[in-house]
C-alpha cells in the first residue's frame, strides 16, 4: 500500500515536471532543486512502465503463500527504486551536481598554460618527513613501530 502511494506521488512529480500541468506539484520539485533537464527520454518511460506494471502484476496476480507479505514487500521496494532510478534520476543528479564547484574552481585557476604548470609544480610548505611522530608514552607498540618505519 505504502509502495503504491509513493510510487505514484513518484509518477505525478514526474509527470508535473515534464508537462507543467499541475503548476503547484512542479514549483515543489523545483524548490526541492533547481530546475534540471525535463526532457522526455522513451527508454526511461518504458523502463519505468515495465517497471510499475510488473508491480501491479504481482500485486494483482500474486497467490495466497506465506511470503506474500515479505514478496510484496520486496516488489514495493523494487518499485520505488526502479521508479527513483529512471523517472528521478535527473532530477537527484542536478541536485548532487558538482558544477557549480567546478565553475567556481574554473573562476579561481589561472587559464594560462605556463601559470597553470606553475601551479602544477609548486613544491608542498611541509614535506612528509619533517612531521615528527607523537610522544611515545601515549602511543601503542604498534603505532610505534609504524613510526620508526616512517622515518
Amino acid at each position: 500500500m505504502s509502495a503504491g502511494l509513493l510510487g505514484a506521488l513518484m509518477w505525478l512529480g514526474w509527470f508535473a515536471m515534464i508537462t507543467g500541468l499541475s503548476p503547484t506539484i512542479a514549483r515543489n520539485f523545483r524548490q526541492a532543486r533547481a530546475r534540471p533537464r525535463t526532457a522526455v527520454s522513451w527508454t526511461v518511460l518504458a523502463v519505468a512502465l515495465a517497471f510499475t506494471l510488473a508491480w501491479l502484476w504481482l500485486i494483482l496476480r500474486g497467490e495466497r503463500s506465506v511470503f506474500r507479505s515479505v514478496t510484496f514487500w520486496a516488489a514495493g521496494i523494487t518499485l520505488l527504486w526502479g521508479l527513483a532510478m529512471t523517472l528521478l534520476l535527473s532530477w537527484i543528479d542536478y541536485g548532487k551536481s558538482y558544477r557549480t564547484v567546478a565553475q567556481a574552481l574554473k573562476k579561481t585557476f589561472p587559464r594560462t598554460p605556463a601559470a597553470s604548470r606553475a601551479v602544477a609544480s609548486a613544491k608542498p610548505s611541509a614535506p612528509y618527513s619533517t612531521i615528527t611522530p607523537r610522544s611515545s608514552r601515549n602511543v601503542s607498540s604498534a603505532t610505534r613501530r609504524d613510526a620508526a618505519l616512517c622515518s
